[in-house]
């Protein structure tokens, strides 16, 4: 099956929403590389794009939201993307957002990504999930498959809210030298 949007061999850091707001929880973005709403359902009689999006090859760090977002997307192919360090911006208070991330989102493929949560300085620890695949009550998260990704760091516990995902057809919660090593070959 074609692509229809592709992208690809991207270096994305830094996104951080930069207008001033009073409060925690003004930010909800600032995600390194996001598909969204490709489903349409804020648009009622909308069509749904039915093309496929390939997101492959990317480096996403240091953004003040998630690395790879999916929200309320489908017919996405998230492969060999890094995603290391996100969520960093302290008006971003969301807690539906992972490293790699499938939110209200359907019929994704998550192949070979390397995801690093790491905690301590500039990483919120609320927002230490590797993958994140969740719903808000649209139906979403069937058909996701999740295999052969590497995980460091983060709330192991987030796992349980990812459908689909076999803990034995991916390397969860690895040393974090085995992913310093991943990455640095990916780079």
């Amino acid at each position: 099956i074609p692509f229809h949007i592709v992208i690809t061999g991207n270096r994305s850091h830094d996104n951080v929403e930069t207008y001033a707001c009073d409060a925690p929880g003004c930010h909800t973005d600032g995600n390194g590389i996001i598909v969204d709403k490709t489903k349409n359902v804020d648009r009622p009689g909308g069509a749904a794009y039915a093309g496929r999006i390939l997101v492959a090859g990317n480096i996403v760090t240091g953004n003040g939201g998630g690395g790879v977002h999916l929200f309320l997307s489908e017919h996405v192919v998230v492969a060999g993307n890094v995603a290391i360090g996100n969520h960093i911006d302290a008006q971003n208070d969301g807690t539906w957002r992972g490293e790699l991330s499938n939110v209200d989102s359907d019929d994704n493929r998550w192949l070979g990504n390397i995801g690093w949560a790491r905690t301590g300085p500039g990483v919120l620890a609320h927002n230490s999930a590797v993958l994140i695949a969740a719903s808000n009550g649209a139906p979403a998260g069937g058909n996701v498959t999740w295999e052969s990704n590497l995980t460091c760091g983060g709330d192991p516990s987030v796992y349980a809210h990812a459908p689909g995902l076999d803990p034995a057809r991916n390397r969860l919660d690895a040393d974090p030298s085995i992913c310093a090593r991943a990455i640095s070959a990916a780079r």
